[in-house]
């Protein structure tokens, strides 16, 4: 398997432990980032932009390995249109749900409303 592959079975399984409850997110202190904490090492999933040749820009998404340094060995940007990018978007809305406690909240006002 390659390593984009494996960043990408990655991205899938943090999805799968995410909704179980068992990968923790967190804010990174940047701008529509959030991390999670492994065993040596961390992933961060990011929305992010790229300007293609045409000055256009696309919105997307980035899965970046970080090591126990703080550097980043690695990373995989999916345009918003590709099967990378719409692998990486499902896994940046958990994440952003999770570090914000957005089922919480809602479970919370849910419960308020009766």
């Amino acid at each position: 398997m390659t390593v984009e592959g494996k960043l990408l079975e990655l991205a899938k399984k943090l999805v799968s432990k995410t909704d179980s409850g068992t990968a923790a997110w967190e804010e990174s202190g940047e701008s529509e980032k959030y991390v999670t904490s492994i065993p040596h090492f961390s992933v961060a999933i990011a929305s992010t932009s790229a300007q293609d040749s045409w000055d256009n820009y696309e919105r997307g998404y980035t899965i970046s390995l970080i090591d126990e340094a703080g550097r980043t060995i690695e990373h995989l940007y999916g345009g918003e249109y590709s099967s990378e990018g719409k692998r990486l978007a499902e896994l940046y809305v958990r994440a952003k749900r999770k570090a914000h406690g957005v089922e919480q909240a809602l479970d919370e006002i849910l419960s308020a409303l009766g």
